[in-house]
């Protein structure tokens, strides 16, 4: 048998595995299916293939996506990173539950315009989804985990570039940006459903807003910061309530940058519901206050995240952790990490090293998370 880039055991050509089928079809002899689905759900996604390398059974399970819907009914999920940096022609995944791998992803079956492009991601349920531009114009990539494989994901509704999103279960959302055709910029908000594979267009946000970031917090997406069609900074937030189809404008909720100059998006994370923002210039961590609509400065980070004006590194949130990727440091750019602390006046921010980045000098360009 062979692994696929997800953890997960692919069948042989003989679709037996190394040991053949057993004489008992079930998932795991002695136990009914439903029974043996509560206890696989209940292991670590890497764990799968080094446990059930016998089973043909299991690995349609993986395939088929049930194995994951039984994880998110009771809870249960991992996350990885998905990541493309310079010097890396792959997109590569990685487990921190896994000791720290690293495991590469199949190539992009797409044109060379594709690969050289700037890209943006985002993820939804078990896939990934690449948003660039080919030869013949706008397309999206998406990498399906349960096939280890690559497939033309539908377009949105409206073609974008620089624009918020953040996903949530098997839904992702996207809103304003860049209008691939008009260039203007767009208040349009979509929600894509893995499930379906649809796209389906929302109200639109309240202003139209380019080189913006967006996050899901307490059941609800955001987005904050950006720019204007005047280029001008915008301060404010606004809230999309899925249940009611609303927005509301929440004034001064972006946080205060010490230089706005070719910076980049916000870089925001949630962890736990709770927001943290990282200041590219001034190097700063900050944790938001929801009762007071202010952020508060709670630590420094560990890595020069100035030099390009937050470009080329990643914050994100994982497992409970805020993640902190690439980033100029003398002995080569790494991953570190940071649990907060639930308590508002928590411990001090200690990061912790994580992994080392390959090779030296590492531009991150596109980086999404995947709970599955």
């Amino acid at each position: 048998m062979e692994v696929d880039s997800g953890g997960n055991w692919l069948e042989s050509d003989d679709g037996a595995g190394g040991g053949g089928e057993l004489a008992d079809s079930s998932l795991i002899p002695g136990l009914g299916d439903d029974v043996a689905r509560l206890c696989l759900a209940r292991l670590p996604r890497s764990c799968y293939g080094q446990f059930y390398t016998v089973s043909k059974r299991f690995c349609s399970l993986l395939r088929s996506g049930e194995l994951y819907s039984t994880r998110r009914g009771l809870g249960i999920s991992e996350q990885w990173v998905y990541l493309l940096n310079s010097g890396q022609s792959v997109w590569r995944a990685f487990c921190l539950v896994d000791g720290g791998r690293w495991r590469p992803l199949p190539p992009t079956p797409s044109d060379p315009c594709f690969n050289m492009c700037d890209k943006e991601s985002l993820t939804a349920g078990t896939q990934l989804l690449v948003v660039g531009r080919e030869i013949n114009g706008h397309c999206i990539w998406g990498y399906d985990l349960l096939t280890d494989r690559w497939f033309r994901a539908p377009q949105m509704n409206t073609r974008r570039c620089l624009y918020a999103s953040a996903s949530c279960g098997t839904h992702a959302f996207v809103a304003g940006g860049i209008d691939s055709a008009t260039q203007l910029e767009l208040r349009a908000a979509e929600r894509y459903d893995s499930s379906s594979g649809r796209w389906e267009a929302l109200p639109d946000m309240i202003k139209p807003r380019k080189m913006c970031s967006g996050f899901y917090m307490d059941g609800k997406f955001y987005v904050i910061g950006g720019a204007n069609a005047a280029s001008a900074e915008l301060t404010c937030g606004e809230e999309f309530d899925p249940d009611a189809g609303t927005w509301r404008e929440i004034p001064g909720m972006c946080p205060a940058r010490s230089d706005t100059t070719s910076n980049s998006p916000p870089l925001v994370a949630v962890v736990d519901n709770q927001l943290f923002s990282l200041d590219a210039s001034s190097r700063k961590l900050k944790r938001y206050c929801k009762r007071s609509n202010s952020w508060r400065v709670i630590g420094d980070v560990p890595v020069k995240a100035d030099s390009s004006s937050g470009w080329g590194m990643a914050f994100k949130a994982v497992d409970g952790q805020l993640l902190l990727i690439g980033g100029d440091r003398r002995d080569g750019d790494a991953i570190y990490a940071w649990k907060p602390c639930e308590e508002e006046g928590g411990a001090a921010v200690n990061w912790k090293f994580i992994a080392g980045l390959v090779p030296p000098g590492t531009f991150v360009f596109n980086c999404a998370v995947m709970s599955a």
